[in-house]
């Protein structure tokens, strides 16, 4: 077993990290907890408009071949399916991911990317709420 140490963190970081908001000035869930059933359409509605926005922005991106959702009390989680492992190809994700978030920032993300060969993954459509499929 090698023992490696990590670099130190830089004289700035600290002071980076004490300059983040805290909790309490971040915007509100979109979609808070104790919902009840009726709203549950509607949030199915926004989650495919919210989506919509995500995938036409990543529609050109031949490196993409997969985009799903599902949406819960606590927001979307998103899963963007990528046919490459270098991250270079992974910077048109983040981009759109960003101006996602800052289109929607009452609506909380949790964004993953897998690094999948296209039709590497199968999909159970009945436990998604979005599915996007080159």
């Amino acid at each position: 077993m090698s023992t490696q140490s990590l670099a130190p963190l830089h004289p700035n970081a600290y002071e980076a990290f004490k300059a983040l908001p805290d909790a309490s000035s971040l915007p509100g869930n979109g979609w808070p907890a104790g919902e009840s059933s009726h709203d549950l359409p509607q949030r199915g509605e926004k989650t495919k408009a919210v989506m919509g926005e995500f995938v036409e922005m990543l529609k050109d991106n031949a490196k993409v071949w997969a985009v799903c959702a599902t949406a819960d009390p606590d927001g979307i989680n998103v899963w963007t399916y990528i046919d490459s492992p270098d991250r270079i190809d992974q910077i048109p994700i983040y981009r759109a991911q960003w101006r996602l978030m800052m289109g929607h920032p009452e609506t909380s993300f949790g964004f993953n990317t897998a690094e999948v060969p296209a039709g590497g993954e199968e999909f159970n459509e009945d436990d998604l709420d979005f599915l996007y499929r080159r």
